[in-house]
C-alpha cells in the first residue's frame, strides 16, 4: 500500500509531475496524497491545479517542510479513510 507519493514537477521525456501523479493513481486503483516538488519560478498556477491531495513545495525548503506535509498529507488520508 502507498501512503503517499513525492514527486518532481519536471521529469523526463516532457512528463510532469501532474501526469506521474494521476498515472499511479489510477494504477493503483485510490488516491493517495501527493507532494510536488517545484522549483518553477510562479508556484501558484500549479497549487490551483493540484487540487486538495496534493501539496505543491517550492524549492529549496527545508527537509523539515517535507517531513511536516508528508505527516499531513498522512493524517488527511487517514481521516479519509475513517470517515469512509
Amino acid at each position: 500500500r502507498v501512503d503517499a507519493i513525492v514527486c518532481d514537477y519536471r521529469l523526463a521525456g516532457g512528463t510532469n509531475g501532474f501526469d506521474a501523479i494521476d498515472g499511479l493513481r489510477r494504477r493503483l486503483g485510490y488516491a493517495p496524497p501527493a507532494v510536488l516538488i517545484t522549483g518553477e519560478p510562479d508556484v501558484e498556477p500549479l497549487r490551483e491545479r493540484a487540487g486538495p491531495d496534493t501539496v505543491v513545495l517550492h524549492k529549496p525548503f527545508a527537509p523539515e517542510v517535507l517531513a511536516r506535509s508528508l505527516l499531513e498529507a498522512a493524517l488527511r488520508a487517514d481521516r479519509k479513510a475513517w470517515m469512509g
